[in-house]
């Protein structure tokens, strides 16, 4: 698994596209976040794949079909709070390990378009775009 690098609390390099905060002396969880929709077009073409809306709760949807892929579960706990918005996936998690081993997971499905599509079916299936 990869080591975050935090600069000023923030790692841009090691998940990219997305990030990770590290907010466990304030607030107590550590957030992944992305909000890089000029990658995305650049890789995908459009905001949207097989008609799912790569948007930030589409993106979520994503991060929880490959958490669910890789027997981690998906849904929101103690552990993992959902708060996307259209314009930025933002999910909090109470361990470290936990986010990054998360980061990287979504971070090796977005490398991979055929990868990609068959997260977006499974995300479809599970509703878990909407």
């Amino acid at each position: 698994m990869k080591n975050p690098e935090f600069v000023d609390g923030i790692d841009r390099e090691t998940f990219f596209p997305f990030v990770l905060r590290d907010n466990r002396a304030s607030t107590g969880d550590v957030r992944l976040i992305f909000a890089n929709w000029d990658w995305i077009d650049k890789v995908v073409g459009d905001d949207s794949l097989e008609g799912y809306d790569l948007n930030g709760y589409g993106v979520e949807g994503i991060v929880k079909a490959v958490r669910l892929q890789a027997g981690l579960g998906s849904q929101e706990s103690g552990a993992i709070q959902y708060s996307s918005e259209g314009d930025t996936c933002f999910i909090r998690f109470s361990s470290l390990k936990d986010a990054c081993l998360t980061a990287e997971l979504a971070q090796a499905a977005f490398q991979d378009i055929s990868n990609l599509r068959s997260l977006v079916i499974i995300a479809q299936e599970k509703g878990f775009g909407e």
